[in-house]
């Protein structure tokens, strides 16, 4: 069912991207999210005119400037996606940090069930917070990152698309597992369902008996002339001693 309005994030999911390999790796919760804001970006919105009337457009954004609102971000999420250092028991900040790209996913309530969404190709800044002293009523401090999401090419079941936000809502094919992973060649396409039985069929081995036959032959006969030839004859005469 689709959903015709939200009211609020209860899931947060990070997939840290591997510039070697180029994919995402294995997801895991960032516990405790409290709200996330999105700017649909800068637009990319292109109208071509014939006949004084727009006969093609393309709609879109380049990206999404998103604010991801938490109790508190983890050490893993400081050290794997901002960069940080942790040696012992010290993490280091510093200006030599290099942040890695990552997917962030949002479970998002509704009326219909809820949507599920990843949003690809992500940049964090180093989350910011206001430390102020206790009042009589207390005040939460909460922290907040700024992240912008970009677009990407991103391949699905063999063919590539231009994306920056996927999503599943309530009732669609993948949205039980969608946030357990980012969806790569595995997602399940939504085609016509159907069932058939493979046919079956049984032979029997032909059979047959070995032929016989007899035959003569007649051996071959032939004949030979002897060669004949004259003893030689000579004579001699010696002198007794």
């Amino acid at each position: 069912m689709a959903n015709t309005f939200y009211y609020g994030a209860s899931k947060c999911m990070i997939a840290k991207y591997d510039e070697t390999t180029h994919e995402y790796g294995e997801a895991w919760e960032e516990e405790f999210i409290k709200q996330l804001g999105i700017d649909g970006g800068s637009s990319s919105s292109n109208k071509y005119y014939g006949s004084n009337k727009v006969i093609f457009q393309t709609n879109g954004a380049s990206g999404k400037s998103l604010t991801l609102q938490m109790s508190a971000f983890s050490q893993k999420y400081k050290q794997e996606i901002l960069g940080q250092t942790k040696v012992g028991g010290i993490i280091i900040e510093g200006p030599d940090d290099v942040p890695a790209s990552f997917a962030l996913g949002v479970q998002l309530e509704g009326n219909g069930g809820g949507m599920r969404v990843w949003f690809l190709m992500c940049k964090s800044e180093v989350p910011t917070y206001t430390a102020a002293t206790n009042t009589d009523t207390p005040t939460e401090d909460t922290m907040s990152a700024s992240i912008e999401a970009s677009p990407c090419i991103y391949s699905l079941n063999g063919t590539d698309y231009k994306a920056t936000v996927i999503y599943s809502e309530k009732g669609d094919a993948d949205y039980d597992t969608f946030l357990d992973a980012v969806p790569t060649e595995t997602v399940t396409v939504s085609n016509g369902t159907g069932t058939g039985t493979n046919g079956t069929g049984t032979g029997t081995n032909g059979t047959g008996t070995n032929g016989t036959g007899t035959g003569t032959g007649t051996n071959g006969t032939g004949t030979g002339t002897n060669g004949t030839g004259t003893n030689g004859t000579g004579t001699g005469t010696g002198t007794n001693g």
